[in-house]
């Protein structure tokens, strides 16, 4: 007679260090039950870190995959750890039956007991069984809601994954990480953007909580996190404030909420990795240049070059680096002249950004709000269109404020010191923001031949297809 092969699933529903060592003490128990059991294993599924609780709707991958190869006839026997293990929903419990009754499967359990699902009275103590172990844990989830939200309500602390920026207990401050998140505010006040902070982040080796490399998702959720002004928010809402100190105070929270949530910010993509790609122009279509490579058509063995393109009709194409290295010394020049300070000043030197910002977002947040009152029907249709134009008055007002004074921000910190030596520290995103301010940058058709002087083995580029048009 062939040997029953056997499928092991584990799951834990909180692996707060990430390690993984809840599934491998449940592998290693379910592997010693198959081999007393005299069966061999098929294969070992495994979903960690996700709940299988009637609360949760996040998919479980192995598990479903499980379920399919055990319609295939890929194994004969589920082991698991407990019933609990496999399920505590009610409708996936159901699915399990239909498994036994409709493809013979057997369920085999570390601590819990078996029950013949081809018979009737097996199935009834089975789902009897299983109502209970689910209201147990919809019992524990009830008095766990409950205490967090009592500390929640309390500034406390309540619990989970430990949070970049704080110590294991949620209240300490780990000062260099702390450091890291009021450099990423600051970086995306200035203009940066968050595909870049985490391309920062990366470089210098800074990892999240769970030791894992950021993007730009990451990040956005990092900055977003009201812990980060010792604030408390429950269920979406802030009701009060922490405990534990805060990294970054109110006002520069809501200035990057602000920014965040702004509709009118461009959605996360890949961040630019060359200077001027997005921001200088083709002169003969008007299109944006993005970055490419290319090579000698004559020397198909010769090094490709990275260059800058048309990014609709590809027929022009300029050097990167010499064009990089052109507009770099431009800038850098502009930037040390001793009128540089008076050039840059604005009208609003005088004004609080941030408090702008976080008016903004207060503004947006009565918006949202007069939005759920009228999907509630306690408000018309004329009073929500009153309230909107209202409040969508005041927010354009902020807005062409905030477009007037926030390009102070952008070179704090250069202009005033030596430029040069402030240029060469700038992260990326912080170059190409100054020279937006600064410059309307066009490639034109380049001239035939040659410049007058150049000598064979020199680089060429002429710096006269190159257009630029200073704003400042």
């Amino acid at each position: 007679m062939a040997t029953k092969r056997a499928a092991i699933y584990c799951r834990i529903s909180n692996d707060r260090e990430g390690r993984e060592l809840g599934v491998q003490r449940q592998e290693e128990d379910c592997r010693a039950l198959i081999e007393r059991l005299g069966l061999e294993v098929a294969r070992v599924y495994v979903d960690n870190d996700i709940s299988a609780s009637t609360r949760s709707s996040k998919p479980r991958p192995d598990y479903q995959q499980m379920f399919a190869d055990a319609k295939t006839g890929d194994f004969d026997v589920i082991v698991s750890y407990t019933s609990g293990r496999l399920t505590r929903r009610p409708r996936e419990f159901e699915d399990q039956i239909d498994l036994a009754v409709e493809h013979g499967i057997q369920y085999k359990y570390v601590r819990s007991p078996e029950f013949d699902l081809n018979t009737a009275q097996g199935r009834r103590i089975a789902r009897t069984m299983a109502a209970q172990d689910i209201g147990e844990a919809e019992e524990v989830a009830e008095r766990i809601e409950r205490a967090k939200a009592q500390t929640a309500a309390a500034g406390g602390y309540r619990g989970g994954r430990r949070p970049f920026g704080y110590a294991e207990d949620g209240m300490t401050l780990v000062h260099t990480e702390a450091a890291e998140i009021k450099a990423a505010a600051d970086a995306l006040l200035a203009g940066g953007t968050l595909n870049g902070i985490a391309r920062g982040l990366n470089q210098r080796g800074v990892t999240t909580s769970t030791g894992n490399e950021w993007t730009g998702s990451s990040v956005a959720r990092l900055l977003r996190r009201p812990r980060n002004a010792a604030l408390i928010d429950h269920g979406g809402e802030i009701i009060g404030a922490a405990q534990w100190p805060p990294v970054l105070d109110e006002a520069t929270w809501r200035a990057v909420m602000a920014i965040l949530q702004d509709p009118s910010r461009r959605k996360p993509g890949p961040s630019e990795r060359w200077l001027l790609s997005g921001i200088a122009r083709c002169g003969k279509c008007g299109a944006t240049v993005e970055a490419g490579r290319t090579g000698s058509r004559k020397r198909p063995t010769s090094q490709p070059r990275p260059v800058y393109q048309c990014s609709v009709r590809r027929e022009m194409a300029r050097d990167a680096r010499e064009l990089d290295d052109f507009i770099t010394a431009l800038v850098i020049d502009r930037l040390s002249r001793a009128d540089a300070l008076e050039l840059l000043q604005t009208p609003g030197d005088d004004v609080d950004i941030k408090a702008l910002h976080a008016e903004a977002f207060e503004l947006r947040r009565q918006k949202d709000e007069a939005t759920d009152m009228w999907v509630a029907k306690t408000i018309d249709t004329r009073q929500y269109g009153r309230a909107t134009a209202a409040l969508d008055a005041e927010l354009e007002a902020i807005e062409a404020r905030l477009a007037e004074v926030s390009r102070r921000s952008v070179f704090d910190g250069v202009v005033g010191t030596n430029v040069e030596e402030s240029w060469s520290a700038l992260a990326l995103d912080r170059r190409r923001s100054i020279i937006s301010e600064l410059l309307l940058i066009t490639l034109q058709p380049a001239r035939r031949g040659r410049r007058p002087g150049w000598r064979v083995g020199e680089n060429y580029f002429d710096p006269d297809s190159v257009s630029v048009q200073w704003i400042r």
